[in-house]
């Protein structure tokens, strides 16, 4: 009875959102002729706040070009913690797994040049600090800056894997991703 008293009041608070950002980008290359490429990226998100401090959620997404460039799928489930609620002014941070795997016409860096490979992964685990801007009660712009934690890029050429293992931390505007939400 008191598991039912406290998932009744867990979710009487609860709210499920939606939410993700998208990207398109073009260049052109003048070498011999010009050549225009598009590139797209499109991550669509949705996650449940079991509390005002905590919520769990999942983004997922593609990415890719018009023309020779890689293409990948991505997923990345995340539990959330709020630690300031101001008015319209959230900061908080994702503890996240991701996996991302390119399925055309891979690339890796290999001793600093870039080289087409069979298979290529990345896997990840860490945290991304992030801030929203509540608009309203209904809609937020989340923005994350950065990642602190561990990452794997995993590739096969000629049949051989390599594995290449990355931690740290990139706190700056480089690393910066932008997001719209929607609660319901």
């Amino acid at each position: 009875m008191t598991l039912v008293v406290a998932a009744m009041a867990v979710s009487a608070n609860a709210q499920l959102y939606v939410g993700g950002g998208v990207g398109y980008g073009s260049e052109k290359l003048d070498v011999d002729g010009a050549e225009s490429v598009a590139s797209w990226k499109i991550i669509p998100e949705v996650g449940y706040n079991f509390t005002d401090d905590m919520a769990v959620g999942i983004a997922f997404g593609w990415e890719g070009s018009n023309k020779g460039g890689q293409k990948s799928f991505e997923i990345n489930p995340y539990f959330r913690y709020t630690f300031f609620n101001q008015g319209m002014v959230s900061l908080f941070a994702d503890a996240t797994v991701g996996y991302k795997h390119y399925y055309s016409n891979p690339t890796a860096k290999i001793n600093g040049v870039s080289t087409h490979v069979e298979e290529y992964n990345i896997f990840g685990a860490g945290l991304k600090p992030g801030v929203a801007f509540n608009v309203t009660e209904k809609f937020s712009v989340v923005a994350h800056v950065g990642f602190l934690g561990w990452q794997q890029d995993k590739w096969k050429l000629n049949g051989a894997t390599t594995k290449k293992n990355a931690y740290g931390f990139d706190l700056d505007g480089n690393n910066l991703t932008l997001s719209l939400y929607y609660k319901f």
